[in-house]
């Protein structure tokens, strides 16, 4: 029934926005992208001021908006070379802002590993053997009109030997086989915006935990809302954590900016 209900309200605001022709859907940037360490410098500075420091993920198009009003050539470095690495990782979007083609389906494939002479890779606090573990991510993305869908997993080795536990609550094969650690539809219209999927979120300041719960927070399954009036929004949400102990936890957030 919930679910039932959930793709009425996707499939009616999806029809709202046709009607209206407004195509504002966009990906998410996940909370462990490498471009927040640079959005963080540029926003610690004064720049990217549209952004809400205290509401993550953004979306790659909002952060593209604040980004496409800062010329790399007016500024000293390295503050030039930050918005030249985000400019190229949201070229596409900065192409759709302005009004040029872009793609609005990608493919993602990576493919790494780690290596280490203990099991536990604290240095300061070293245990185990040494070891080599490969690591992986997969996915696809879609955009079209104001709705936005990706998939990918992740898997990787380590947690099959890792001794700390860094995901307790998760079965370490799911991690090896490949776990879906960012999967989602996203609808975006001028005044609300729903999401149901499975990915991480943080209401703090950047580089603070908020409510990624931990230092490593894991992706859980949530429905979110968001509603805009004018320069206030609310937003909601509700999602299922990670089992601890057999027991089941969630947990639900609202607030008002």
């Amino acid at each position: 029934m919930r679910a039932a209900l959930l793709v009425a309200v996707v499939v009616a605001a999806a029809g709202t926005a046709r009607a209206q022709s407004v195509a504002t859907g966009s990906r998410y940037l996940p909370v462990d992208h490498w471009a927040y360490e640079y959005i963080g410098r540029l926003k610690d500075r004064g720049y990217l001021p549209d952004l809400n420091p205290l509401v993550q993920p953004y979306r790659r198009l909002e952060v593209a908006r604040d980004l496409v009003r800062l010329d790399p050539d007016t500024l000293r470095e390295p503050i030039a070379e930050w918005v030249r690495l985000l400019r190229r990782e949201l070229a596409p979007e900065l192409d759709r802002l302005a009004g040029k083609d872009a793609p609005n389906i990608g493919f993602l494939a990576m493919a790494g590993g780690r290596a280490s002479t203990s099991q536990r890779l604290d240095p300061t606090r070293p245990t185990g053997d040494h070891g080599a573990w490969p690591q992986y991510r997969a996915g696809a993305w879609m955009e079209t009109g104001p709705i936005a869908a990706e998939a990918r997993l992740y898997g990787d080795t380590y947690f099959r030997s890792d001794p700390d536990g860094i995901d307790p609550g998760c079965d370490p094969r799911d991690y090896v086989d490949g776990e879906t650690d960012n999967g989602y539809v996203s609808v975006v219209l001028p005044f609300a915006a729903l999401d149901v999927g499975r990915f991480s979120r943080n209401w703090g300041l950047l580089g603070t935990q908020g409510l990624m719960i931990s230092d490593n927070p894991t992706p859980y399954p949530s429905v979110g809302l968001e509603v805009h009036v004018g320069h206030v929004t609310a937003r909601a949400f509700s999602g299922e954590l990670d089992r601890l102990a057999g027991v089941k936890r969630q947990i639900a957030a609202q607030r008002l900016d």
